[in-house]
């Protein structure tokens, strides 16, 4: 590239930058599928979402969540029903200060939730799997209980060698029964 070039080229980056929103909607990730997920997260239950609890770090330079879940069912890894397991995230809200992670999972105190979990090998934590991606919602329903997918502060990127996601979809379709995902996990968990 020449000089001429590359000088446009900054010119037209600064001139977008200066007129694009200030603030950060979005955090670009791969779309994971429920086997990919389901591959990488140590821990897959349908859990009920209790207590939160925002802390500073030791150095007060990063906010953490804790967010206790109590397993109702147990799809992939060893723990079992009525065991409680500890969720962290970044970001949160303490002391009037907050820090936001724009796609994480938003979980919610009381509501029962489909997650892809990655055990913390030092602390006893676990992380969820692709950010929102490794949350489904699950929502009772007369014809069986539903799921959904909460990623609108995701934009997604294709995997090095894939084609790109299609444009205004969403890039993990989940299914829409409970069940038809639990048979989804089960499957991608045998040999």
């Amino acid at each position: 590239m020449n000089v001429r070039s590359l000088a446009a080229t900054v010119v037209v980056a600064l001139t977008l930058a200066a007129h694009a929103p200030q603030e950060a909607n979005a955090t670009v990730v791969v779309p994971l599928t429920v086997e990919a997920m389901t591959g990488r997260a140590d821990v897959v239950c349908v859990g009920v979402v209790g207590a939160q609890r925002a802390a500073w770090n030791p150095e007060k330079t990063r906010i953490y969540t804790t967010t206790e879940v109590r397993i109702e069912r147990s799809l992939k890894g060893q723990r079992v029903a009525g065991e409680t397991i500890t969720v962290r995230q970044l970001g949160g809200v303490v002391d009037g200060i907050s820090q936001v992670i724009p796609g994480n999972a938003r979980l919610t105190p009381g509501e029962t939730a489909v997650l892809f979990l990655d055990a913390d090998e030092q602390l006893p934590f676990h992380y969820i799997v692709g950010m929102a991606q490794g949350k489904f919602t699950v929502q009772p329903s007369p014809e069986g209980a539903r799921v959904s997918q909460d990623v609108h502060d995701l934009s997604f990127m294709s995997a090095p060698g894939a084609p790109p996601p299609s444009t205004g979809s969403m890039a993990v379709q989940p299914p829409a029964r409970l069940d038809a995902l639990e048979q989804a996990i089960l499957r991608a968990t045998q040999p």
